[in-house]
Order: C-alpha cells, then structure tokens, then sequence
C-alpha cells in the first residue's frame, strides 16, 4: 500500500529531479539511481505487503518485551533499595510484557490495536522512567 506508494512517488521525482538539473560533467547527482531504487523498493513493498506488516509488527513486539524484561529488572533493583514503587514497576512492566507478547503472536492484530497497545507502552514507559529516576540516588 502506502509505503509502496510513497517510495515509487519519491522515485518519479528523483528520476524527474534528475533530468530537470543534470548539468554536465555532474558525477555527483545521483538523483537517477536514487529514483531507480525508490520504484524498485516501492514495487517490492507493494508485493510483499503482508511480508514486510508481519516483520514490522515482530520487531515493534520484540522492542516492547525487551523493553519490560528491562523494566523488570529495574523493579528487582527498586525494591533492593526498599523503595514501595517497586511493585508499581514490575505490574507496569509485567504488562509491557503482556503487549508486547500480544503484538508478536496474534498476526490478525489491526493497526489500530497494535497503536493503542504502543501509546499505552510509551505511557507505562515514561510512568517507569519517572518511578526509576525518583529512586536512581537511592540506587546509586
């Protein structure tokens, strides 16, 4: 879709760029093979759609479990110093988990869930970050 689009239209225009300024003895404008291989990799994406949601989708999955097996551990060293917020923590992060696990294995998920379940992970993310940093001297 989209993206295909948007690179295939990138392309025309580095290809009409390309024209509308080549001067001669230009060896560096290399608009041409820019344009070139925008079109190629728009036309791959258009084909290989579903390849390319299912492999955006699995690395946006795998970020947001990496990220809560972080905050996990985060929790462990929050709760080492007596802090009460660890608890806080490792629900947030037990929950980024959760999402994270639910982006990778359901390939019918919708673009719509896949944000919602992002914009909560960025929340979480920045509440967890608050949590750490209020208890970083502590740690220190």
């Amino acid at each position: 879709g989209v993206l295909g689009t948007v690179f295939i239209l990138i392309g025309i225009y580095k290809i009409i760029n390309y024209f509308l300024t080549k001067e001669e003895n230009d060896f560096f404008n290399y608009d041409l093979i820019y344009g070139l291989t925008a079109i190629v990799i728009g036309i791959v994406a258009m084909a290989y759609m579903n390849i390319i949601g299912s492999v955006f989708r699995i690395i946006i999955g795998v970020w947001i479990v990496y990220t809560a097996f972080v905050r996990i551990n985060w929790a462990i060293q929050i709760k080492r110093i007596g802090s009460k917020a660890w608890i806080f923590g490792l629900i947030l992060a037990v929950l980024m988990l959760i999402c994270g696990l639910y982006v990778i294995i359901y390939s019918n998920a919708i673009i719509v869930t896949i944000g919602a379940i992002m914009i909560v992970y960025s929340v979480m993310d920045i509440i967890e970050s608050i949590i750490f940093m209020r208890n970083i001297n502590k740690i220190l």
